[in-house]
Parts: structure tokens; C-alpha cells; sequence
């Protein structure tokens, strides 16, 4: 044997030259999968603009749309591309059934957008009785054939459309939550440029976290602006005194409230 020559995943061709037959070829020639040496990682985290939990106004008779319920980015990571194909999430609430609170999900990511409908998905078995809670479900964006290149960070967002407040099983304070959990990144269709699917436990990785968001068609909203505190001492061992202020803002929302 005198030379061995091949291809890379990259297209680059090598040749190793060594004199002789081959018991005494001394260059050691390793092969690793396309995947491997991608070393490709999918990362999921919460974007820094993700909102914070809050009331949101809703209406009692018409539905309250693209209400921003998470935001959230994708890294790649490695040296191939990938392509995502479906991106589940998962809706809790709990006081509320997830399909009496909102009708549909968008996905806005990139210059893509996409749209699905939100069905409950918490099934509980009592003797011969199927019930769903509907205090979960998950809603699966796919057929999304959307590329993310190697290297690069995409912000995601996931907007919902709220009932009106008179739908059946839709009260006044019920609460909503839209999460990419970890069983959510598990479940993602995601391909390299060798149509091989990333791996659960190696090559993906991260949550996306949203806060729990409050329907009413009227309340107040409380927002803390500043705490201090100062102590003084007392001449005895149980006299010393504590003062605390704390400041806070009260917003009446959707009509005029009386406190």
C-alpha cells in the first residue's frame, strides 16, 4: 500500500503517502460521522425581551389578537446549516382551559410566519372515563423548512389569539404560559446538511421560558418601584425600630377602578 486517498465531509480531498506495504504504514487514519465533525449544538434560551408576566385587557365579545406570549432564540453552533422542520410548544394555565383561552398560535420566525390552532392535550383515565383537564396542551408548528446557517442566532416569537372573555370556560383572571420546555427541543425536527437528525442528548440543548399572562377585561396592575429600608437603635435589647417604605405604582386597566 503505498498512498490512501479520500474525501471529507467538507469535499476536501487528502492523500496519505507512506512507503511500503501495509503492515508498515504508520500514519493512523481516524473517520468521524458528518456529525461529529459538524460539531453541531442547537442551543434554545429565552431572548432578553421576552415579557414579563402581566394583566393583559382582553374584550367580552371579540377575540384579542397577537398578544405576545414568548420570545425566544435559537443557536447554532458548529459548521454545518440546519433545517428546522417543526417547533412544538407547550400552553399551561391554572385556572383556565387552554382552548377556551386562545384559539391559535403564530410562530414569527425570521422573516417567516406561521400559524396553528391550539387543541388541549391532558388526558386523564378514571376506570372507564377519559376526561381532558385542558389545563395543558401543545401546539406543534411544522412543515417549517426553515434554514438556519451555521454560526448564527435567530429571535423566535410566539404570539397568541385570546377568546373573548364570554367564551364558554373563559373567566375573568384565568392565566395562560407558552414554554418551549426540554421534552418540547426533544420532540424538534431538526436536520444537518446530511439530513441526519441533531440528537437529543448531544446536539440540542436549552429551554424557552415565558411568563404566566392574566386575562381580564378589567383590574389593576401593580408595578414595585423602589424599597429602602433604615433602622435605628433602641437604648433597650427589643426597642430598635424599623422603617420600610416601599413604592409602587397602581394602574387601573380597562375601566375605572375605585381602591
Amino acid at each position: 500500500l503505498t498512498n490512501i486517498r479520500f474525501e471529507d465531509g467538507s469535499g476536501v480531498v487528502t492523500t496519505e503517502v507512506s512507503a511500503g506495504d501495509l503492515p508498515n504504514v504508520t500514519t493512523a487514519i481516524n473517520f468521524a460521522s458528518f456529525s461529529s465533525a459538524a460539531d453541531t449544538e442547537l442551543k434554545v434560551s429565552t431572548d432578553s425581551s421576552n415579557p414579563d408576566g402581566t394583566i393583559v385587557v382582553v374584550d367580552d365579545t371579540n377575540d384579542t389578537d397577537n398578544v405576545v406570549m414568548l420570545v425566544g432564540k435559537l443557536k447554532l453552533e458548529g459548521t454545518s446549516d440546519v433545517t428546522i422542520d417543526s417547533l412544538p410548544v407547550t400552553l399551561t394555565s391554572v385556572l383556565g382551559n387552554v382552548t377556551s383561552i386562545a384559539n391559535s398560535l403564530t410562530l414569527k420566525i425570521g422573516s417567516e410566519e406561521y400559524t396553528e390552532t391550539v387543541s388541549s392535550s391532558t388526558v386523564m383515565i378514571t376506570g372507564n372515563v377519559i376526561t381532558v383537564d385542558g389545563l395543558t396542551g401543545t401546539v406543534t408548528f411544522d412543515d417549517l423548512d426553515f434554514t438556519l446557517e451555521a454560526g448564527k442566532t435567530v429571535t423566535f416569537t410566539v404570539l397568541a389569539d385570546i377568546n373573548d372573555i364570554e367564551a364558554t370556560g373563559f373567566n375573568e383572571g384565568d392565566d395562560l404560559t407558552v414554554s418551549l420546555t426540554a421534552s418540547n427541543r426533544n420532540l424538534m425536527d431538526v436536520e444537518n446538511e446530511e439530513n441526519d437528525q441533531l440528537s437529543d442528548s448531544s446536539e440540542k440543548s436549552g429551554t424557552a421560558n415565558g411568563d404566566a399572562m392574566e386575562f381580564r377585561t378589567e383590574g389593576i396592575g401593580l408595578t414595585l418601584v423602589s424599597t429602602a429600608t433604615a433602622v435605628t437603635t433602641g437604648t433597650s435589647a427589643n426597642d430598635d425600630v424599623g422603617l420600610f417604605t416601599i413604592k409602587y405604582k397602581v394602574i387601573a386597566i380597562g375601566d375605572t377602578i375605585y381602591i
